[in-house]
């Protein structure tokens, strides 16, 4: 089976226009797409659905998105889930914390979207989740 033919991708951005550009090329490649504003809307997603792969950015109002990896690694359904991170920041994952959210990937901005489109892809048909998050 494809993985993309039932593949649930939840993208949470707080930047509407860097949001409808991943949505696009993710609903193009085939994926099931929701968005959320913030970490806090996206958790509220997130427990009534279940998404295959998160795509965050990092810094947004109500909850950021190292905020939300946390909950999501602590709710039932997403301990092993793949996690895409978005941020501006150059240093991520120099700080010891981060890697206990076990992010999938990370893309500073600006990113291609075909490129996370293109990770993500790797992340779903992937047998086994790498722990350490792969710097693009």
């Amino acid at each position: 089976m494809n993985a993309k033919s039932n593949a649930r991708v939840l993208v949470v951005e707080d930047s509407l226009a860097v949001a409808k550009r991943l949505e696009s090329c993710l609903q193009q490649a085939g994926y099931h797409v929701e968005h959320a504003r913030n970490g806090r809307d996206a958790l509220a997603l997130a427990d009534r659905k279940h998404f295959d792969l998160v795509i965050t950015d990092e810094q947004m109002p109500m909850m950021s998105g190292r905020e939300l990896c946390r909950a999501l690694r602590e709710h039932p359904w997403y301990g092993e889930t793949p996690i895409i991170f978005l941020t501006a920041a150059e240093h991520f994952g120099e700080d010891p914390t981060d890697q206990a959210l076990r992010i999938t990937a990370v893309f500073g901005k600006p990113f291609v979207p075909a490129s996370v489109v293109r990770t993500a892809e790797i992340e779903l048909n992937a047998s086994r989740r790498p722990h350490q998050a792969r710097v693009h």
